[in-house]
């Protein structure tokens, strides 16, 4: 009685299992869908795309996309803003999870403006950061014209363009990067380090050689969902430039919206995305690999 009352009980969880991932099977099935139509419409001609026929081109698409000069600038931008963002998310990261993990005085209060700007969506922080940025009653040009200091039109000039979405990319995203460093070093021992300290280690040779160290997984996951995101990065693009000026600020997801939705060239704007996807699935696969065979190697 007992054994076949734990097989009704077993067979129910497993009915109940089955029912809660059916959303997941949903949207992956929806994702698998969408993915499938872009690689069709990446081999289909543009006006094929807009009368709802298939007029089968074979790579012509890829080829007027990687033969593009456009595409190139758009690749060199795309490259340049993913390892600007990371290496300097990166850097305040391990900084500031450093000097939050003393617990110092304000740091409750420090953590919980550091988290600020991750509650917010990206789309509300852009628009936020043009108005400040705005080179006539910007309040940042405002706050340098104090210091005497002539504040450049943000968002007109190309190189100070290119600064303005550096700077706002980090804003967004430095606070995920901080948590995931703190509690990681949150979870480092402290008799640890104070053996370390007892045996004569300075500040910085204590953190090299002990907590640095225990960071490695958590830069490993944080490099491996923060990388693909920024070289699909659109949105504070779009708010606070619109790709501008003169294309100097264009990246690959918004040079795709612009072949799509602006030229109507839904077949070249199929074939630029597959091309992301493949490059961002390439290296996640590449960089999961390297991964766990570091930590086979005891690394």
């Amino acid at each position: 009685m007992r054994q076949k009352k734990y097989v009704v009980l077993k067979q129910r969880r497993k009915r109940t299992g089955i029912l809660l991932c059916i959303p997941a099977f949903l949207v992956v099935a929806y994702a698998i869908y969408m993915l499938g139509y872009a690689l069709v419409m990446s081999f289909n001609s543009n006006m094929g795309v807009l009368s709802g026929e298939y007029h089968f081109v074979g790579w012509e698409n890829y080829r007027k996309v990687l033969e593009s000069e456009e595409m190139r600038g758009v690749v060199g931008n795309t490259l340049l803003y993913a390892a600007a963002t990371i290496v300097t998310e990166l850097g305040i990261g391990l900084l500031v999870s450093a000097a939050l993990r003393r617990n110092l005085r304000g740091s409750q209060a420090a953590k919980v403006c550091i988290m600020l700007p991750m509650m917010m969506a990206p789309i509300a922080s852009g628009t936020i950061w043009r108005w400040m940025l705005t080179d006539r009653y910007g309040i940042v040009n405002h706050l340098l014209g104090l210091l005497n200091i002539d504040g450049p039109m943000w968002l007109a000039d190309k190189l100070a363009a290119k600064f303005a979405i550096l700077f706002v990319s980090v804003w967004t995203a430095a606070p995920f990067v901080i948590l995931v460093l703190l509690a990681s070093i949150s979870s480092v021992s402290d008799d640890i380090i104070e053996a370390a300290r007892i045996d004569g280690a300075g500040g910085l040779q204590v953190y090299w050689n002990i907590i640095f160290p225990h960071l490695k997984s958590a830069i490993a996951v944080i490099l491996l969902i923060r990388i693909p995101d920024a070289l699909k990065m659109y949105d504070i693009v779009y708010i606070l430039t619109d790709g501008g000026p003169a294309n100097a600020t264009q990246v690959i997801s918004f040079y795709v919206y612009n072949k799509g939705f602006t030229s109507l060239k839904f077949g070249e704007a199929a074939a630029a995305s597959f091309l992301l996807f493949l490059f961002i699935a390439a290296f996640s696969v590449f960089f999961n690999s390297l991964v766990n065979r570091n930590k086979k190697k005891g690394r």
